[in-house]
This record gives structure tokens, C-alpha cells and sequence, in this order.
């Protein structure tokens, strides 16, 4: 199974995972844009990140490729959850264009939850 979920996702979790990272990294400036729109300081600092976070730990001694990538699908569902209740409270606020951009981000992580969970499915059987 460990070498399945490699040549699924053809060298390893890290490739596979390599299309969500760089999405959320493009989108990172985004969000702070938003943030400076409704007048919030932007985190910048790591001590800042730390104290904002809201994930579950998630740290495993596993370097095993189904690991991470359980690890990862875990995370993407916590995300969308938040991203729902970020829905929530901008249909509340009436705020249309934060709506449209949470929307987005909600389609791209639930499509990589389905990519994950298929990638994951593959190797299991």
C-alpha cells in the first residue's frame, strides 16, 4: 500500500500534495487583503500564527506516505469546516465579495478532499 499511494501520486506524498500546498500558499496574500478591508493587522509573525491557530495537532513520528497524506485529508476537513462557518458570518454581514471568495476556497478544498480520500482509496484496495 505504501508504494501504491507513491505511484499514485507519482513520487510521494510531497508531489501529491504539492498542487493543494501552492494554492494555499498563493492565496495567503489574498487573505490578507481581506483582513486589511475590514481595518485587521495582517499576522505576520510565526508567534502570531502559533497563537492563532485552531487545527488539532496533527504531528505524527510516521514518515509513511498514507500517513501524511490522512494527516493532510484531516486538515482539509477541519478547513472546510471553518470556511463554512466563514460563509456564515459573511451572509450575515451581507459582505458578497468575501462570500464569492470563501466560496471558492471551499469548491478547491473539497475537491482536494476528494482527491485526497481517492488517492488514499486507491492504494487500499
Amino acid at each position: 500500500a505504501e508504494d501504491g499511494i507513491r505511484d499514485h501520486c507519482v513520487t510521494g506524498v510531497q508531489t501529491c500534495a504539492l498542487p493543494i500546498y501552492e494554492d494555499v500558499d498563493d492565496t495567503i496574500d489574498t487573505i490578507g487583503e481581506w483582513l486589511r478591508k475590514f481595518d485587521v493587522v495582517a499576522p505576520y509573525t510565526l508567534a502570531e500564527f502559533v497563537a492563532l491557530n485552531n487545527m488539532p495537532d496533527m504531528k505524527t513520528d510516521s514518515n509513511s506516505p498514507i500517513t501524511m497524506t490522512r494527516i493532510l485529508l484531516d486538515a482539509n476537513e477541519k478547513l472546510i469546516g471553518d470556511i463554512r462557518n466563514m460563509l456564515t458570518m459573511a451572509d450575515e454581514q451581507n459582505e458578497q465579495g468575501l462570500l464569492n471568495f470563501l466560496a471558492d476556497r471551499q469548491e478547491r478544498h473539497e475537491f482536494y478532499g476528494w482527491w485526497l480520500r481517492a488517492s488514499l482509496k486507491a492504494v487500499m484496495n
